[in-house]
């Protein structure tokens, strides 16, 4: 018959036989407090954001997303299979970032946002592309901000309205809500095309992290 002994030390106890290892409470306090830092710091990493996040926008045959390449993309809801023929921005342009926000669809375009940064520097575009052709819809390709655009942007009836951290990296305020013209351009004549998309921007006390509806 297998004898079972115990041993007792500061700090910890030991059984062997079951062979159970208690460690002190101190060590435990610890582990957990680094734990939760490496969590934190995941969720809030301005450093380096990975994007990925992006939900799945149904329309028609096709299933819309934002890829973790910085693109967005789309895919046949029949087969499941990536549509290689439509891509924006396309295979030889630059990506657009990090896309954390779901596309929205409107009247045949799809509208989102994405940004990057370079330590703290962070810049953010707000896109619109036409479903038919895989371009942008507006003349001047995206709309740029020196900011993080994270959430879901909202589509109203003449305007989009787009939450922001920090713009310029002035923490004063924290953010803004902006309202953007959505009008579609690309194919109009210069005297007709959109000159400045921001309608307005409202102040915020903090970033907006969340999606808007």
């Amino acid at each position: 018959m297998k004898t079972e002994q115990s041993a007792q030390t500061e700090g910890h106890s030991r059984t062997f036989g079951t062979f159970a290892i208690h460690k002190p409470r101190w060590a435990r306090i610890v582990l957990v407090s680094i734990v939760a830092l490496f969590a934190l710091a995941a969720c809030v990493n301005d450093l380096n954001p990975e994007g990925g996040w992006s939900g799945i926008t149904p329309d028609d045959e096709f299933l819309y997303i934002g890829s973790k390449d910085g693109r967005v993309v789309r895919v046949n809801a029949n087969t499941m299979t990536l549509d290689q023929s439509w891509m924006f921005p396309p295979e030889d342009e630059d990506d657009l970032g990090e896309i954390y926000g779901t596309p929205q669809i409107k009247d045949g375009i799809v509208y989102g946002s994405a940004f990057r940064c370079r330590g703290n520097e962070c810049d953010g575009s707000v896109y619109a592309v036409d479903i038919g052709t895989g371009r942008s819809a507006w003349a001047q390709g995206v709309v740029e901000y020196e900011t993080r655009l994270v959430g879901t942007i909202g589509v109203g009836e003449t305007t989009l309205a787009v939450g922001t951290s920090a713009i310029g990296g002035n923490d004063d305020p924290g953010g803004f809500l902006i309202g953007l013209d959505f009008t579609a351009d690309r194919d109009e004549d210069l005297e007709n095309q959109v000159s400045n998309r921001e309608k307005w921007r409202l102040p915020l006390d903090g970033a907006v992290w969340g999606g808007i509806r």
